[in-house]
């Protein structure tokens, strides 16, 4: 499966395809915005996919601006790609579309 439908299958389904180990790591942690200092809460569920809300999921052109700690690590992850659930739009009036699907997916 390519890596773009590994992201959304993950997301849609909260259940991530087995990749590659890099090592273990504690799945809590968080994604850091490195322009702005920022954070947001975040979770592993596979060895290379996050979760974290879609508000919390950057635009292509800030990937590089990005990334993935876990827990009281010191080592960070870059974020490689990113998809936010099809259904979320944080500008609509319709509060359920804002918060229901507040869900996205980044791969480091």
């Amino acid at each position: 499966m390519p890596p773009s439908n590994r992201l959304v299958f993950a997301l849609l389904t909260g259940f991530a395809l087995p990749a590659q180990a890099a090592g273990t790591l504690d799945a809590a942690g968080r994604i850091e915005f490195s322009m702005s200092g920022g954070s947001c809460s975040a979770v592993l569920i596979a060895p290379n996919i996050v979760a974290t809300a879609a508000h919390c999921t950057p635009k292509p052109q800030e990937l590089d601006n990005v990334s993935f700690r876990s827990g009281a690590s010191t080592e960070t992850f870059p974020a490689l790609r990113a998809v936010k659930h099809p259904l979320y739009d944080g500008e609509s009036p319709r509060v359920e579309w804002q918060y229901r699907f507040d869900m996205g997916a980044i791969e480091v």
